[in-house]
């Protein structure tokens, strides 16, 4: 994790804010953390299994991205692979991020916690993951054998 990198680590809110702000509109380059995009109707569901873990607060800041909600994690969040319906951006690339937020209003940004930057990346894995195994389908009921005589 580069310098930045470790600023963002401990307690980097308001540094992630200033890069925000002095990059300006247009694309920032992911510096000290990564992005995954998740599309936004399996990530309210996301959002909300998360919350729903007593106890953790695993859910850092998470931007609209089209229509897509991105989740901050800590740079190198790249293993294990992530499902497909994931879309995970590394550092050193480039994303569009929403102007930094404001003490009014943060538009842009669905959610911005003053307290954490990053979502716990293993268990927004884990989630996700969870969410799109085969197994988790539908099921249909057990069809009845008949026995003949």
């Amino acid at each position: 994790m580069s310098a930045h990198g470790d600023q963002l680590a401990h307690g980097g809110t308001a540094l992630l804010a200033d890069t925000l702000t002095l990059a300006g509109p247009g694309p920032v380059l992911l510096d000290g953390f990564d992005v995954v995009l998740v599309p936004e109707n399996h990530a309210r569901e996301t959002v909300a299994r998360l919350d729903g873990l007593a106890g953790l607060y695993p859910v850092g800041a998470v931007f609209a991205c089209g229509d897509a909600w991105g989740f901050l994690l800590p740079e190198e969040s790249g293993d294990p692979a992530w499902p497909p319906l994931a879309r995970y951006i590394g550092a050193s690339a480039t994303l569009t991020l929403p102007p930094a937020p404001r003490p009014d209003a943060a538009p842009g940004w669905i959610r911005w916690r003053q307290d954490r930057i990053y979502t716990a990346p293993l268990l927004l894995h884990a989630v996700l993951a969870k969410r799109h195994r085969p197994d988790d389908g539908p099921t249909r009921p057990p069809t009845r054998a008949r026995v003949q005589a």
